[in-house]
């Protein structure tokens, strides 16, 4: 294992509880910088959470809704009922055309 490996596996035992810090030393022995790292991620986990003044948490929402535009409602589908009436008009005029080719054939081949 490579020693970020190490290192991710150790935090994420250490996260759910099922080893400590010590046991991950005892595992890893041939790790030097482990022990150092180890108790950097402990104090970082545990120390104080930095907050936003309110102030600053209003202006930064501010700069979020102005940057971030509703998007545009998607086009509008094709009413189908259109497209059907345009289906069936179509069918009905070939149907009306081969109709009149037909007749025409008939009156000009009549003898």
């Amino acid at each position: 294992m490579e020693s970020e490996d190490i290192l991710q596996y150790c935090l994420t035992e250490i996260a759910s509880g099922r080893k400590t810090v010590k046991k991950c030393l005892a595992a890893f022995p041939k790790e030097p910088e482990l022990a150092a790292q180890l108790r950097l991620a402990e104090a970082l986990r545990t120390g104080p959470r930095p907050t936003l003044s309110l102030a600053a948490d209003l202006r930064i929402e501010g700069r979020l809704r102005r940057a971030v535009r509703p998007a545009p409602p998607p086009p509008a589908a094709p009413d189908r009922q259109v497209i059907t009436w345009g289906i069936q008009s179509l069918l009905v005029a070939y149907v009306v055309a081969l109709m009149l080719v037909e007749s025409a054939i008939r009156i000009f081949n009549q003898p």
